[in-house]
């Protein structure tokens, strides 16, 4: 298992990873004209919580099983 990483330190190309933010979830950085942000990759958590505070930590996320 991966050591938590200052979000500073987190890839900023729309991959996953999984973020802390007093909260723990899958979390992706997007950007567009005029905004960039941190969101929720797990659709359930987009609708239940569509603006996440910013994640302060992040690591990789698991290998799934084989």
């Amino acid at each position: 298992m991966s050591e938590w990483q200052p979000i500073e330190t987190a890839p900023k190309d729309g991959s996953e990873v999984w973020a802390f933010n007093d909260e723990q979830g899958r979390m992706k950085w997007i950007s567009g004209d005029g905004y960039a942000l941190w969101v929720w990759a797990d659709a359930l958590l987009c609708d239940v919580d569509p603006s996440p505070e910013s994640p302060t930590h992040w690591m990789p996320l698991p290998e799934p099983p084989k």
